[in-house]
């Protein structure tokens, strides 16, 4: 009966998007509290302490990310551990800034489709003006640069590769194969040797890593229409994906940059689709941290 073919069709369509969108370790976690539930049995012991970061950022990534379904994340170290003295971020009253935004408006230039992802080359461009400046102030400092789009990623290695930070280690096979970069250190004693306390990427591949300093490329730069809930992936895409978003925003000890357009999140509906976002630009504006 093809009226039943479809009908089966939808239902195994929308099963296998729900279940895309959570993650092998929630689903597992899932299980074994529904046993722990069944039997009284212990399975596993939540660790609740967070000694990389700072405490800002476990706040942030407790109030947003954990509380609600993984119990609270408390801070094990204090802020005076993550202090630092890049002079081009700090807060109100002079002191070390723990987060910060860099305002990116939209007639810098919006997003821009490549094939299936994005790019926007505004955030590029800055991003790999930002690191330059801080590399050259502060050559041990560990920098991951993320975005929730490969092409932008993409695009964050070649404008860095023209500040000399990084250099082209495979050339362009196909399209599906572009050109792979390495960091390199741009000048000094080492200059054009491996440098692997920078690293650029999709979310993806920063699970599981740390860095002095996160830049964040927001990248979504656009005017659709998101009045209502089910009309805002239009607008904000990957960066809907709570699970990557929680990995995006606790990679970093000291320091993280968002960069991009702030009106995005800082605007209806962008507090209501992405509330961490939006406390990230409401704390940097008022400097905060």
């Amino acid at each position: 009966d093809p009226d039943i073919e479809r009908e089966t069709t939808k239902t195994f369509d929308e099963r296998e998007r729900a279940a895309l969108k959570e993650s092998l370790f929630q689903r597992l976690t899932d299980h074994v509290q529904t046993l722990w539930r069944q039997d009284g049995t212990p399975r596993f012991v939540m660790l609740d302490q967070c000694f990389r970061s700072h405490p800002i950022h476990v706040d942030l990534v407790n109030r947003h990310f954990y509380q609600d379904t993984h119990g609270t994340l408390r801070a094990g170290r204090e802020a005076s551990d993550f202090t630092h003295n890049w002079p081009q971020w700090r807060d109100a009253e002079g002191g070390a800034a723990a987060v910060a935004w860099c305002h990116i408006p939209a007639s810098k230039g919006r997003e821009h489709r490549v094939g299936t992802s994005y790019v926007r080359e505004a955030e590029a461009q800055t991003i790999a003006a930002e690191v330059d400046t801080l590399l050259a102030h502060d050559s041990d400092v560990s920098i991951g640069v993320i975005s929730f789009y490969a092409a932008q990623a993409q695009l964050i290695r070649e404008r860095l590769a023209q500040k000399g930070w990084m250099r082209a280690i495979q050339a362009e096979v196909g399209e599906s194969s572009p050109v792979a970069y390495e960091a390199v250190w741009a000048d000094g004693p080492s200059q054009g040797k491996p440098m692997p306390r920078l690293r650029v990427g999709s979310i993806d591949a920063f699970q599981g890593l740390e860095f002095d300093v996160v830049f964040l490329s927001v990248t979504r730069c656009n005017a659709r229409n998101a009045e209502q809930a089910h009309q805002w992936h239009r607008r904000f895409g990957h960066l809907l994906s709570k699970h990557r978003l929680c990995v995006a925003l606790s990679r970093q000890k000291q320091l993280l940059v968002c960069v991009g357009d702030e009106e995005m999140v800082a605007a209806e509906p962008g507090p209501s689709a992405l509330p961490s976002l939006a406390e990230i630009a409401r704390r940097a504006r008022n400097k905060e941290s």
